[in-house]
Order: structure tokens, then C-alpha cells, then sequence
């Protein structure tokens, strides 16, 4: 008898993985003419910006609100990292590389 557990990604790591992806890669369907994009990323794709900053009100990052309901996924730029809550489950990665640029193109909305 085998008692092997296998792990399967449930379909919250799946949306998570699949966002670092688009990230990491720089890479996601777009309609802009002119190809993927961190500007027609966050006005098209996402939904909201919070802003994190210092005291000085000087930028330091961001959290973007991909999806919510099912399931929520925020993007913390400052941390690196896509947030998915789902029900009871929460996944928390980190991405490697944003080739989106989101970061710089949070900090120049916010100072614009």
C-alpha cells in the first residue's frame, strides 16, 4: 500500500503563479497598440493603487489590487511579492524580477 501524499496547487496558487508570470516576465494580453505595459497594466488590469509612504509623504511602494472576491490579489511592490486570499486559504509569494516596471510606474503616478 502507498501512502504517498501528493501535493496538488490549488487554484489560488495557480492565480498567484500565474501573476508573478506576468510580472516576471513582462508578458500579459494587452490591447495597447504599442505592447505590454506597466501604465496599461495598472489602468486596465487592475483595480486599485494604495500608496505606501514615509512620514515626508515620500513613496516608498505600493500594493495593487488585482482581483477581488474570489480570489483577492493584491501586488505589494515594496515587499516584492503577490498577496492571494481566497476563502480560508492564503498564498503569499515573492517575484524575482518585475520586467512590468510596476514600482517605477507607481512612483511616477503617485508623484505626478
Amino acid at each position: 500500500m502507498n501512502n504517498t501524499v501528493t501535493k496538488t496547487k490549488s487554484d489560488l496558487e495557480y492565480q498567484v503563479d500565474s501573476l508573478i508570470e506576468i510580472i516576471e516576465s513582462g508578458v500579459y494580453e494587452c490591447e495597447d497598440e504599442n505592447g505590454p505595459n506597466a501604465f496599461d497594466f495598472i489602468n486596465v488590469e487592475c483595480l486599485d493603487i494604495n500608496y505606501v509612504t514615509n512620514s515626508d509623504k515620500t513613496y516608498q511602494g505600493a500594493r495593487i489590487l488585482y482581483s477581488f472576491g474570489g480570489p483577492t490579489l493584491w501586488i505589494d511592490t515594496m515587499r516584492g511579492q503577490v498577496e492571494g486570499y481566497w476563502a480560508n486559504e492564503t498564498i503569499i509569494k515573492n517575484y524575482q524580477q518585475d520586467l512590468l516596471y510596476l514600482d517605477e510606474t507607481c512612483d511616477e503616478l503617485y508623484t505626478y
